[in-house]
Parts: structure tokens; C-alpha cells; sequence
């Protein structure tokens, strides 16, 4: 409609006061700087959209707002006529990710203004004329200003505010203030640091919770799900603590590899990160099916062995969370754990591998030694946390972790065995099988579960990986052994609980390795029953509960099971009451 407009309406409306409260006109240096930032962001994009360095492309995102910055605040103080005298002494941060200098392109941008008092009324205009010049440009501004009082009490008060101030950076002002600023928080985290430390570790774990509890969900929130960018900023920020003068156990230390892998996933992370806001056109950090479908294309992945270009990308994404979530999990208990002296495991006793400490099991020196000896003293921990039917602490998992060059060998045969003897009680089954997943040796006495890990199930059936699925399966089924009602009942009745739960965690192992998982876990089943040295009776009926267990579904769905015949087809097949309890648990 404007090219209709003649020349006098134009100059009617340039010249009508109502015109101008409606649409103020905006500065030619906001236009010009909107322009230099759009340019910018532009002659980026195409490394958002490919699959370069995440942290590189983050870094420049984050020197190109700066500099934008840094022209509206020196606009904005010769717009005021302000000096040095008018203004007082002030420090603008950034805060956050702006802080740390990485950001995505559509992320949001705290600013901090600092002063040692209440700030002058010069500054007070320059600021308001900032930040409404920031949200002429389109960006979604946090903006605060603050003196030594308020930021301390915000400091002890929000878990958020803390974190984003640990890394504040220095962009206009006064060095001295900055440096003021600093100490003033280094008195705070070095005062209230143990405190302050398990509200951010808290706040963390509330908020995977909220956006999933697992790492293997199948539409991950690329920054807040477990596992990612906000994980390794936890690591980040454990390591900023202890740098402020909190201490920290020598648990807390990043082995070379971890380093590594953390520095691989934050960049792919960040990678996925910007491909999603570009792509969008907005913050959007949830990674779904369809961003999963066309970020494998555009990143060039392609299928592999019965599996989609993207099954393969979010396989490959699950073990980069998987691992910065291992690591991120360490930090934090490192950091909440009462004995974070780096003596406090000689103060334990050494009367045996392991004692009892807060409810869990506890590593001695003698254990330590006892690991380094081998798949023994492993198979030992795991069958004291059984018969005690305590959980393994943290640092035990660690300690085996540590200790994975003595467990690089054959597993000898009568280590299966005692493996497979684990799955006849429900104690602790799921939470030594979830532990001895995450350091990795699950897969060296059931090889496919090296397949299945991080494995998606692209489908609108299943809300986790096959690994995942699995895994939580058992700790269903072993919760049933304190349970009440029909299946607990029957579950508690079955005498061959070993097989129920081999059966269980090998089910749905077979996907991804040809058209029918189902007969392909009932190969699995074979082999893992001949590795386990269970007897012949044994490994068939556990081949026929993996192979089958559709079965029963299928017939009580699509079946009409008021049909006589196909009920004593189905118990002939069976065979007896206990299988087919094991089928309907």
C-alpha cells in the first residue's frame, strides 16, 4: 500500500505529530548498526547451516554483538553530552553466554551494569537510551544494573543470576569497577562457596528433569536435556568454583580424555545449535524428528546396516551427551559429596573392598587394589552390592572407570557364569546393569549392546534409545519384587527369575540389525546364552521369550481370543504355566 501513497500524503504524515508518537523515527546509526549485525550474522550463516566448528562460529557471533554493544553504549553517551564527571564510575558486563563469549544466533543477551553506588542520573538516561536502541535492533535483552549490595544478595539468592555473573566479561567502563566487581565475587563464592555450589548443582538437576532425566530421549533439548550445552557448562562452572577458591577432590579433575571428549561435544552441540536457530529463524534448542530427518541430510549422513541417515546422526549425538553427562554427573557429586578432602579415602577402614557409607557401598585402598587385579575383583563388588543389596557410591563406578586398562582382556568362563548368576535376584540388578553400561563393560559380556547404544527407535511407539528402553525395562520389572498387585504377584511367583531377566534386557536388541528384531534377538539370545554357559533347557526358553515377546500382544490385539482353538495353539506353543508368565510379565 505505501507505493500508492502520493507525494503530500508522505509529506502530511512526515509532518503529523500523532505519526511520530506512533512511529518514532530510528536513529541512523541504530538503522546502520541493525544493517552491520543483519551483514554479519549473514556472512556467518553458512558455517550455522554446515557442519563446521560450533564454538568457532559461537566465538565470531559473539565478537560481532560486541562490537554492536560497544557502538549503542559510545552512541548513547554522546547522545547524553555525557564524561567521565557525569556519568561516575560504572563497568558494563556481559553476562552468560555473552559472557563467555559464545552465543547462537538467536540467543538471548544479558548485560550487567555496575556502579559502587546509586548510578547518576546521566547514566541512568544513557541506559535507558541503550537498551532501547537494543530492542530497536531485534534482540531479546536481559539488562539489569546493579551496586555491590544488591549483586551480592542476587549472587546468594539465584542459583541462575550466580552462574551467569562467574564468567561476567568487561565491555565499556571502568577496569578498576571490573576489578571491583570481581572481588567482590570471589569474597562471596570464597565465604558462602559449599553453600552456593549445591544451589547450582541443585538447580541443574531440576532442570534435567524437566527437560527429560535421560540422555537418550528421542527430541532432546539441545542446551537443557541431560547430556548437553548446559551440562558442560556445569563442568565449567564446578571448575570456576574451585578456581575462586572452593575446594574440590581430586575426583573432580579432567582426565586427558574427558577433556577431549567434552571439548568434541561442545563443539558439535553448539554446531546442532546454531543449524536449529538458523533454520528456524528463532531460539529453538528442541531437536525433533524432522530437524533429526534434515540435519542428517544437510550434514551429509547416510545409512548404515538396517539404519537411517538419521538413526546414525542421533546415535552419534546420544554418545557425545552420554559422555559429557558421565562427566558432568562426576563433577557435581565431586562437588555436593561431604568428603571432598583429597585424603578422605585412607581415612576409611581397610578391613575389606568395600563398606558401607550412607546407604551405598563405599571403595577402601584394599578394593582399589582389588580392581587392579582384574575382572575378579570386579565381579566381587558387584555380588557384595547384591547380597548387601546396597547400591554401589559414585566413586566406586569411577574407580572401575580408572581401572579399565585391568579389565581390557578375554573374560574368562567362569566370570560369565558369576555374571550370569547376577541375574537371579531383582537386589540392585538394574543399577549395577545401568552402571556397568555407563563405564562401558555391559557390552564385553552382551556384545550387542554396543550396537544398541544410543540407538533411535524412529518411530511414535518408544520415548527412548533401545539401551535406554532396555535398561528401564529392568528397573520396572525388578521394582515389581517390592510391588503389589497381578503382575507383581506373578512376577514374585516365577522361579526362573534369571531367564525372565536376560529375556528382559536382550528383547529389543535386535532392532536395527535386519527386518525383524524379533528373530534377530532370538539369535542374540543364542549366543549370549552360550557365553553365559546357561544349560540347554535355559537358553531355549530364552530364546523363545526374546524371539516371541510379541507374541502375546499381538494375539490378545489383533486375535479374536474368544477362539478356543487359538487359545490351545498358543499354550501348546508355550508350553507351561512358567513361561507363560514370564511372556505376560
Amino acid at each position: 500500500m505505501a507505493s500508492l501513497s502520493t507525494e503530500a500524503d508522505e509529506k502530511n504524515e512526515e509532518s503529523s505529530p500523532s505519526v511520530k508518537r506512533l512511529f518514532p523515527v530510528i536513529h541512523p546509526l541504530i538503522a546502520h548498526v541493525r544493517e552491520e549485525l543483519w551483514n554479519g550474522t549473514l556472512a556467518i550463516a553458512g558455517e550455522c547451516l554446515n557442519r563446521t566448528s560450533g564454538v568457532s562460529v559461537g566465538r565470531r557471533l559473539a565478537a560481532l554483538w560486541e562490537s554492536v554493544v560497544t557502538k549503542l553504549w559510545a552512541h548513547e553517551l554522546e547522545a547524553a553530552g555525557a564524561d567521565e564527571k557525569s556519568t561516575g564510575s560504572y563497568a558494563l558486563l556481559a553476562l552468560g553466554g555473552f559472557g563467555r563469549s559464545i552465543v547462537a544466533p538467536y540467543s538471548d543477551i544479558d548485560l550487567l551494569l555496575f556502579t559502587p553506588g546509586r548510578a547518576s542520573a546521566v547514566l541512568r538516561a544513557v541506559s535507558s537510551g541503550f537498551y532501547r536502541d537494543v530492542f530497536d535492533i531485534g534482540w531479546q535483552v536481559g539488562f539489569s544494573a546493579h551496586t555491590p549490595r544488591t549483586v551480592a544478595r542476587h549472587m546468594l539468592q539465584d542459583p541462575q543470576f550466580l552462574t551467569a555473573v562467574l564468567q561476567a566479561r568487561l565491555l565499556c567502563g571502568d577496569l578498576d569497577v571490573f576489578r571491583s566487581f570481581h572481588q567482590l565475587l570471589e569474597r562471596t563464592v570464597r565465604r558462602y562457596g559449599e553453600r552456593l555450589l549445591g544451589d547450582v548443582i541443585q538447580a541443574r538437576d531440576a532442570e534435567r528433569e524437566r527437560y527429560g532425566e535421560t540422555v537418550y530421549i528421542l527430541q532432546p533439548n539441545v542446551k537443557r536435556s541431560p547430556g548437553g550445552i548446559r551440562d558442560v557448562q556445569l563442568v565449567h562452572w564446578i571448575q570456576r568454583f574451585g578456581e575462586l577458591g572452593v575446594e574440590l577432590s581430586e575426583w573432580s579433575a579432567l582426565e586427558p580424555e574427558d577433556a577431549a571428549a567434552l571439548i568434541e561435544a561442545e563443539d558439535f552441540l553448539w554446531a546442532v545449535r546454531h543449524w536449529l536457530h538458523w533454520r528456524a529463524g528463532r531460539a529453538h534448542d528442541v531437536l525433533t524428528r524432522s530437524d533429526q530427518w534434515q540435519l542428517a541430510t544437510t550434514w551429509g549422513y547416510s545409512g548404515e546396516h538396517n539404519l537411517l541417515p538419521a538413526e546414525v546422526f542421533m546415535r552419534d549425538y546420544f554418545r557425545k551427551t552420554e559422555h559429557v553427562f558421565v562427566v558432568a554427573q562426576r563433577f557435581s557429586e565431586c562437588a555436593r559429596s561431604p568428603h571432598r578432602k583429597r585424603n578422605f579415602l585412607v581415612t576409611w577402614p581397610q578391613n575389606g573392598f568395600l563398606v558401607e557409607r550412607g546407604g551405598c557401598l563405599a571403595i577402601t585402598p584394599a578394593g582399589q587394589a582389588a580392581l587392579a587385579q582384574g575382572w575378579g575383583g570386579l565381579l566381587e563388588f558387584l555380588e557384595t552390592s547384591q547380597r548387601l543389596n546396597r547400591p554401589l557410591h559414585w566413586i566406586v563406578w569411577d574407580s572401575i572407570r580408572r581401572h579399565m586398562s585391568n579389565l581390557s582382556g578375554p573374560i574368562p568362563p567362569d566370570i560369565f557364569r558369576r555374571f550370569a548368576g547376577l541375574f537371579e535376584s531383582p537386589h540392585q540388578l538394574a543399577h549395577l546393569l545401568r552402571g556397568l553400561h555407563k563405564v562401558r563393560l555391559l557390552e564385553r559380556f552382551i556384545p550387542a549392546f554396543e550396537h544398541a547404544r544410543g540407538l533411535l527407535q524412529f518411530n511414535q511407539y518408544h520415548h527412548y534409545t533401545v539401551d535406554e528402553h532396555s535398561l528401564r525395562a529392568m528397573e520396572a520389572v525388578t521394582a515389581l519384587a517390592d510391588a503389589s498387585g497381578l503382575l507383581a504377584d506373578t512376577y514374585r511367583r516365577i522361579a526362573q527369575k534369571k531367564i525372565l531377566h536376560l529375556a528382559l534386557l536382550l528383547h529389543d536388541l535386535g532392532k536395527g540389525l535386519g527386518p525383524d528384531h524379533c528373530e534377530v534377538g532370538r539369535e542374540i539370545a543364542r549366543d549370549v546364552g552360550m557365553r553365559l554357559g546357561l544349560s540347554e533347557e535355559e537358553r531355549e526358553v530364552l530364546e523363545y521369550l526374546v524371539g516371541s515377546h510379541l507374541r502375546m500382544n499381538h494375539l490378545a490385539l489383533r486375535r479374536d481370543i474368544s477362539d478356543e482353538q487359538l487359545v490351545i495353539q498358543f499354550a501348546t506353543e508355550v508350553g507351561s504355566p512358567e513361561v507363560l508368565q514370564m511372556l505376560y510379565v
